[in-house]
């Protein structure tokens, strides 16, 4: 029994437990205060810098951003450029 329901066990009136997704967006929720703050399917063409990064150019910075590497042309990724444009 509960004090507003007296019929009710308390294991009936228990928050269900978080699906998988709740439990990751808290998490993230958590972790960061970031906050899209636009419409992103507004668009508009003011200039070349306007627009938001292209979805594949953000995740190869993301894996780029793990760890750490000599800067000023000495990292990997350069050497990797350098390959590419030989």
């Amino acid at each position: 029994m509960t004090p507003d329901r007296p019929d009710a066990s308390p294991a009936a009136t228990a928050p269900a437990a978080a699906t998988p997704a709740a439990r990751t967006a808290a998490r993230t929720a958590a972790q960061t205060a970031a906050q899209r703050r636009h419409d992103p399917s507004s668009r508009g063409f003011a200039s070349d810098n306007y627009a938001g990064v292209h979805p594949e150019v953000l995740a190869a910075i993301a894996l780029a951003n793990d760890g750490h590497q000599v800067a000023y042309g000495e990292d990997a990724y350069t050497a990797h450029l350098h390959e590419v444009f030989q």
